[in-house]
């Protein structure tokens, strides 16, 4: 009987051990995620403070969503950054991962950083879904003689690529890289303007809107 009640202490002892051991890993996983969040939504405060510091807030528009073009699901394409320059409009997606990334790949991205490998969609690949998004919006209201640009900016300092992707950039390297495209003034000021009211006229902030998308998101996956 003693041997009987011993094990059952020992199984009982080993439940509880067990239990905390899971519920510490969830409470570090969750932590480590929201750290990541944070960082990401710094980097994307970073990145939209320099555009408008260096177009004003009358030719930039972030953290916006806006419509698929006769999409029956109703589905919001998530943006990060617009800006309306006099060489065209540019769509720039911003990414906060470090270490070495692999991006020989079309489809999927590898970032190695310390033992840590995580896989991602190509970023070029997923601006280029919201650079359509921009250009049908545009067509549909008779624009068609504007240039939509895709331009993805890292802003760590800590990133190296297998290979040089022309539609990317570091944030050292944004400014530079934005003023080339602005050179070629296809854009007059008013119609820059015009087009920044247009695209506002679309865009959501909404909380609904980013439930919905969401929820499109956990859908495709």
């Amino acid at each position: 009987m003693e041997v009987f009640l011993i094990i059952l202490l020992i199984l009982a002892i080993c439940a509880v051990i067990s239990a905390i051991a899971y519920y510490v890993y969830k409470f570090v996983s969750r932590v480590k995620s929201s750290r990541q969040l944070l960082y990401g939504d710094e980097s994307e405060r970073n990145i939209r403070h320099a555009l408008i510091t260096r177009f004003g807030k009358c030719r930039v528009l972030s953290g916006v969503y806006l419509p698929y073009i006769n999409d029956p699901l109703g589905r919001y394409a998530e943006v990060d950054d617009i800006v309306i320059t006099g060489g065209g409009i540019v769509v720039v997606e911003v990414k906060s991962h470090n270490g070495k990334i692999d991006n020989r790949s079309e489809s999927i991205w590898i970032q190695h950083y310390g033992d840590k490998v995580v896989k991602f969609q190509n970023p070029v690949l997923q601006n280029a879904v919201h650079v359509r998004v921009v250009s049908d919006i545009l067509r549909k209201e008779g624009i068609i003689d504007v240039p939509v640009y895709n331009l993805v900016v890292f802003t760590s300092k800590n990133v190296a690529f297998a290979k040089k992707v022309r539609e990317v950039c570091s944030q050292k390297t944004m400014a530079s890289r934005l003023s080339s495209i602005e050179s070629d003034r296809v854009l007059s000021i008013i119609d820059r303007r015009n087009i920044k009211l247009l695209l506002g006229e679309y865009a959501e902030k909404s909380k609904r809107v980013q439930k919905k998308h969401l929820q499109d998101i956990k859908r495709m996956h």
